[in-house]
């Protein structure tokens, strides 16, 4: 979730259109994803304005694509 994403959802809280427990389910859904050989910190876009960096010495092609693969899904953007 980004920061934009995060303000939206406050925004649609204030409106009425969404409730408190369905504003916290959202912002709890998902905050890191386990990949097995890494885990994604999909929450640090909302703390740092920048999703999660990839350092991928020591990983494979195929876990750097998988990692960029998830945060771009999540984030519209990747650092490698």
């Amino acid at each position: 979730m980004t920061s934009e994403e995060a303000k939206a959802l406050l925004e649609a809280f204030r409106a009425g259109e969404l409730s408190v427990d369905e504003v916290v389910r959202r912002f709890r859904l998902h905050p890191s994803a386990d990949l097995g050989f890494a885990t994604i910190d999909r929450h640090r876009a909302i703390r740092k304005q920048f999703p999660e960096v990839v350092f991928a010495a020591g990983k494979t092609v195929d876990q750097v694509v998988q990692i960029v693969d998830q945060l771009y899904h999540d984030h519209g953007r990747v650092l490698v």
